[in-house]
């Protein structure tokens, strides 16, 4: 399942690109999220075995954290959840109308911009870096 789980995350960054260059930038942030969501389960699979059946994977992150004795990797862990947490932030924001309480509704193609997708790229080559350094 991990070899799927990367090969997948590269595809998603393959379209993020794309997307990118098209000026398509919430679709672009959407992308990057799902990819990095694929490496951390990757590594989350590496690290314990388990399966995972949910989205979230920040919170699990967390708890594998605690149980690493290695300050070095331990530290790793908690950076990777602390960047993956903007994703999850932004993530499902960006691909899914947002409606408040005073009757605003954001739309995401319309709110995200090339800004918002540079940071998210920025996130996106950390987490990589790091996890691709713990992946065997």
């Amino acid at each position: 399942m991990m070899k799927e789980l990367i090969k997948s995350a590269e595809n998603d960054y393959a379209v993020a690109d794309i997307l990118y260059k098209n000026k398509q930038y919430a679709g672009c942030i959407t992308y990057l999220q799902w990819s990095s969501e694929k490496l951390l389960k990757a590594f989350y699979i590496q690290e314990t075995g388990e399966q995972l059946t949910s989205h979230i994977i920040t919170g699990k992150l967390f708890k594998l954290s605690r149980k690493i004795p290695n300050s070095v990797k331990k530290s790793k862990v908690i950076t990777i959840a602390n960047l993956h947490k903007h994703f999850e932030t932004i993530g499902t924001s960006s691909h899914y109308p947002i409606s408040f309480d005073t009757g605003e509704v954001i739309i995401p193609h319309e709110y995200y911009d090339k800004d918002d997708a540079v940071l998210a790229f920025k996130i996106y080559m950390k987490i990589k870096k790091i996890v691709g350094g713990m992946i065997q």
